[in-house]
């Protein structure tokens, strides 16, 4: 009868190596992560200079099209829809280069396959 009953010893040793295991990321677990950071990084990027032309339209009421800093919002618009337009222009290349079949898909589209 005494046999037939586990150590805790002997779990938590077996089950410590299975947790080292399963800790483990494969390539594509990493690739993904990866992908997803990097589209988030760009995102979070992308939008910031229309955060911050949103802010201090709230705080400063001169800053707008036909205030007294028209000039500069002007400016300062332009760049932002520039770093929104850049945002999606890039997140295409990003998927290109971490998506297999995105990439298979895209090549697709636009080249032939010569056979």
């Amino acid at each position: 009868m005494s046999g037939s009953l586990k150590s805790p010893l002997n779990d938590s040793k077996s089950t410590s190596h299975n947790v080292k295991e399963s800790d483990k990321m494969s390539a594509r677990d990493l690739q993904v992560i990866q992908s997803v950071t990097l589209i988030c990084v760009i995102f979070i990027l992308s939008q910031l200079p229309f955060q911050v032309v949103s802010t201090v339209r709230l705080f400063v009421p001169e800053f707008a099209n036909f205030g007294t800093a028209e000039n500069i919002y002007g400016f300062t618009s332009h760049i932002s829809n520039t770093c929104g337009y850049l945002n999606v222009s890039v997140n295409i290349f990003v998927h290109i280069r971490f998506n297999a079949r995105y990439r298979a898909h895209f090549l697709a589209l636009f080249f032939k396959k010569v056979g």
